[in-house]
């Protein structure tokens, strides 16, 4: 028998079992959960469906920051988008507010406010409205391409990012909020709240990255 083979034919069982089993509801459910109000950061984006533990997550360690670098949120909203906006603009029919709310974006680097952005309205932009509804998007994806004229890392980096994730350690802190224009700047309460350690070895700005605010 070809040696290949054989090796395949020995370790094939062994490797399919260390193939982690798809998570419950249950454990997903009670993951969200442990973390509602929580923003975690992950090197890989996240599949909708999500993970029941930390180890898909970055967590405390420092995130090494690469002009070719990704970075990831997930988002464990305190409540869904469309609800935040409806306690804003409590008088306006749903189909309208979404029209003209969203989510504001704070970027904190060392406890510092460096910039805020406010995300384009866009109807169930993925939110999945469940009990406890999850938010998946790129912070830095090199690998994707540009969707609008600006990004958001970009729109970061021009507005003060670039000088503030100098190369060395850094904390990088994002809020998120919902907001509405109506036709006055609204801004509701915290929906979610994270950080993560970033080692900047070089200066982070790559060709593209993922467009989520309006030019």
């Amino acid at each position: 028998m070809n040696s290949t083979l054989s090796l395949l034919l020995l370790w094939g069982p062994a490797v399919r079992a260390q193939q982690p089993a798809p998570a419950s509801a249950a454990s997903l459910l009670a993951f969200q959960q442990a973390h509602l109000g929580r923003i975690l950061f992950s090197a890989t984006r996240i599949p909708p469906t999500g993970y029941a533990d930390d180890a898909h997550y970055i967590g405390y360690h420092a995130h090494t920051l690469t002009p070719k670098s990704s970075l990831y949120l997930t988002a464990f909203l305190t409540t869904s988008l469309p609800d935040a906006l409806a306690r804003l603009a409590p008088d306006a029919q749903r189909t309208d507010f979404m029209k003209r709310g969203s989510f504001q974006y704070c970027f904190y680097v060392d406890n510092e406010l460096v910039y805020t952005a406010y995300l384009q309205p866009e109807p169930q932009y993925l939110i999945e409205e469940n009990a406890q509804p999850v938010l998946h998007q790129p912070v830095l994806a090199p690998e994707t391409s540009r969707r609008k004229s600006q990004s958001l890392w970009a729109n970061l980096l021009a507005n003060g990012g670039k000088k503030a994730l100098a190369e060395g350690s850094h904390m990088l802190r994002l809020v998120i909020r919902p907001y509405i224009q109506s036709p006055l700047l609204q801004v509701g309460p915290v929906l979610a709240d994270g950080q993560v350690a970033l080692n900047v070895t070089r200066h982070a700005a790559p060709a593209r990255a993922a467009a989520l605010v309006a030019p």
